[in-house]
């Protein structure tokens, strides 16, 4: 799928010659956790148990709702590279603090804590060679963090290095669109480069400049005075937020060219899992046992599966009394 010669990626560019083909972000992230379960046997053990818990959860909804919930509420953030380096740095504070919290929940689920401590093997040494301080780590602690803590972040950060390098290239040609640097040097340069890359849908590469130093003119307008226009867009713009809050206030036709670059960043394909994930979801739907199915069946049941999410807001209530509605659908008996 990758390659420069008969792969997607040159079929598609054959046709559409400014696509720009991108690793899925899902799999690099599958692919950088196998490269850790890889790197010693105590990690593949903790995934392990990991699997089996997930396993234990998903086999019943409740269980599987209140898992999503603790999720909801312990994960703030992800971690990316820098936050991985940052740990790796200062290696022995975030360990403590990782070990004083699996200490206190440990206990609290009655486990032991205690290190488990090897026996230490002895190399056998030939008649009258001079006996040398044995080498290696005799504290359990110690041998846990250099032999299992230390070489999993080290497999973690040189795998994110290796397989989001691509990805750091793209988004650094789209990173004068972001608020956060509109008072670089080189913005002018990298939009003049996106003008000339997507020139059947830009105008100029004067006329995005212009439109990128007007709006950048007025966006620290609106941080000075703090005015909201209209919108309920946070003042603090993200590269993410920027064409909505455009949207909101009416700028797309005052920043055409500007509103299409954002469309374009908006759209590119960091991930295809959400696309594969109907495919999974209709193995599981299209079993031998519902082999006879029909086609406009099926494609319901899909549908209600796949946007599962919005199924569970609906309000069955309203919808029973439309239905109601639709038709008079009461006999008379007598």
């Amino acid at each position: 799928m990758s390659g420069e010669i008969s792969s997607l990626q040159t079929r598609i560019r054959e046709i559409a010659p400014n696509a720009l083909f991108m690793h899925c972000c899902a799999h690099d992230f599958n692919l950088i956790l196998i490269d850790a379960l890889s790197s010693n046997i105590q990690t593949r053990l903790f995934f392990g148990t990991l699997e089996s818990l997930f396993t234990f959860f998903s086999g019943s909804l409740p269980r599987l709702s209140i898992l999503k919930e603790e999720q909801c509420n312990l994960i703030e953030s992800f971690i990316f590279e820098n936050d991985m380096k940052n740990i790796r740095s200062e290696f022995e504070s975030e360990f403590k603090q990782i070990e004083n919290e699996a200490t206190e929940l440990a206990r609290k689920c009655d486990i032991t804590t205690d290190y488990k401590q090897h026996r230490i093997r002895k190399r056998k040494r030939f008649h009258e060679e001079i006996a040398e301080d044995e080498e290696g780590l005799f504290d359990a602690r110690e041998k846990f963090i250099v032999e299992t803590y230390l070489v999993s972040l080290d497999s973690v950060i040189n795998s994110t290095s290796k397989r989001f390098e691509h990805f750091k290239v793209v988004a650094a040609k789209f990173s004068g669109l972001d608020p956060k640097h509109f008072d670089n040097a080189d913005n002018v340069n990298k939009l003049e480069f996106l003008a000339d890359r997507y020139s059947d849908v830009i105008d100029s590469q004067t006329a995005i400049v212009e439109e990128f130093l007007s709006f950048k003119d007025m966006y620290k307008d609106i941080m000075i005075t703090s005015g909201r226009v209209k919108s309920g867009v946070d003042e603090n713009l993200t590269i993410n937020s920027v064409l909505k809050f455009m949207i909101a206030n009416d700028m797309c036709s005052i920043y055409p060219n500007l509103s299409r670059l954002y469309h374009i960043f908006l759209t590119l394909p960091i991930s295809s899992a959400v696309v594969e994930r109907p495919f999974s979801r209709l193995k599981l739907i299209k079993s031998y046992l519902h082999s006879t199915m029909s086609e406009d069946r099926l494609s319901r049941l899909a549908l209600l599966a796949i946007e599962r999410q919005l199924a569970t807001e609906v309000d069955y209530n309203k919808v029973i009394d439309n239905f109601a509605r639709m038709k008079l659908r009461r006999k008379r008996l007598l």
